[in-house]
């Protein structure tokens, strides 16, 4: 039996107070998610990410840099 859905965390994250992580997210290894974030996209190994929706603020080591608007 497959399963589907849910969320992944990797090792060593972090997550924020009152943080939301919408179902089939992965969150990466050693990643960071801000205090009151809405991740809705899977999160890159290391990434920071906060807001609503979460975007990446500070790239890991596999992670694509996007700049913050």
């Amino acid at each position: 039996m497959e399963l589907k859905g849910g969320v992944r965390i990797g090792k060593h994250c972090w997550i924020g107070t009152r943080a939301t992580i919408l179902d089939g997210v992965t969150i990466g290894d050693h990643a960071v998610v801000g205090a009151h974030s809405l991740v809705r996209e899977d999160v890159p190994p290391g990434a920071v990410v906060a807001g609503v929706p979460a975007k990446i603020v500070k790239a890991g080591s596999d992670a694509p840099a996007h700049p913050v608007k």
